[in-house]
């Protein structure tokens, strides 16, 4: 028997890797063509590679999110953990590439703090990770990537950090019967983890969200609990039709602010880098002309941060999460 099975599980292995070997060609292709395709697009936008990457990435936040709202919790909401565990790896996988695998790293040893020595994960995980990041910023000199128009992994590595620090702590506080807002004491699955982590795409650039919060959302509990029926589906007692509000109008709002801003961007920094000397001529090298061009720079760099926020915004209202009931100014409209 057991040669049989050691046989068996041999034949299973040669047959995946003859698989592997038969998508390699045409994954090589793709990647050849999408290669070939952002250098054509960055000669023509004057950005970087890297930074169309991540702009793919977060553009594809929004069907991503969209999708997870759909899909049946399941026994242990293992569905929507397996779904935001595979998207969340492959949005960074299209952004970063082979740097995916030090958030995998990160991850797997917070984990590992909340198996072994859940009293101290979240002290564990300050004095680690969080160090960890600190010296991933000077080893990769994102400072200087940043300011010659690049991107690496450290901005998302923080939002992975601050997912990290949080269900560590969180863990922590309710292991040691130190109720907080979010604590709790049964240590989530491997599964729950990663889902948690991954989710939303919010390791792109936010935003962070607790355990508890994504557990409520993963099993359609709490204020969750009408999330894929429309507002005519409930009445309340009052006569008025309270079932989970319509996400599109919000959604909407987000995706064209962030259209705006790279709108903006682009008109900004063509306008400035064309206007500015030549308005500015008399005092060039001056403190004025230094303030001026500086406070130019920063306000069209922050807009590419506008750009993703309101673009991880979006997708996260279609999603869904993030519902936070009725304003008690109406008592009608949506607060997300």
């Amino acid at each position: 028997r057991d040669t049989v099975s050691v046989t068996a599980a041999a034949m299973s292995l040669d047959v995946a890797v003859e698989w592997l070997r038969t998508l390699a060609g045409p994954l090589r292709a793709l990647a050849g063509t999408l290669s070939a395709g952002l250098a054509s697009l960055s000669a023509t936008t004057g950005l970087d590679p890297s930074v169309l990457r991540f702009a793919a990435a977060m553009v594809a936040v929004v069907p991503v999110s969209l999708a997870h709202r759909y899909i049946r919790p399941g026994t242990d909401a293992k569905a929507r953990h397996w779904y935001g565990a595979a998207t969340g790896t492959a949005l960074l996988v299209l952004a970063f590439g082979s740097d995916v695998g030090r958030f995998f790293a990160a991850a797997a040893a917070v984990y590992l703090f909340m198996k072994w020595t859940p009293a101290h994960c979240g002290y564990l995980t300050w004095a680690t990770i969080f160090s960890a990041q600190v010296y991933l910023h000077y080893e990769q000199s994102s400072d200087t990537k940043w300011m010659s128009g690049k991107m690496d992994f450290t901005g998302s590595f923080m939002m992975v950090v601050l997912k990290l620090v949080s269900i560590a702590m969180d863990y922590q506080d309710g292991y040691t019967k130190n109720k907080t807002a979010h604590s709790f004491d049964k240590m989530p699955s491997a599964l729950a983890f990663a889902g948690y982590i991954g989710s939303f795409g919010s390791l792109m650039a936010g935003p962070h969200y607790y355990f508890d919060d994504y557990m409520r959302y993963s099993n359609n509990d709490g204020e969750y609990a009408m999330l894929n029926s429309s507002s005519k589906d409930k009445s309340e007692g009052d006569g008025k039709q309270k079932g989970f509000p319509s996400t599109m109008g919000p959604a909407l709002k987000a995706a064209m602010s962030s259209s705006a801003a790279v709108g903006a961007y682009f008109v900004i920094s063509s306008v400035a880098a064309q206007a500015l000397p030549v308005l500015m001529q008399p005092a060039m090298g001056s403190f004025w002309y230094t303030l001026v061009a500086t406070l130019t720079i920063n306000a069209t760099f922050r807009l590419k941060y506008y750009f993703a926020w309101h673009m991880a915004e979006a997708g996260l209202i279609l999603s869904g999460f993030g519902y936070s009931g009725r304003s008690t100014y109406d008592n009608e409209t949506a607060v997300w």
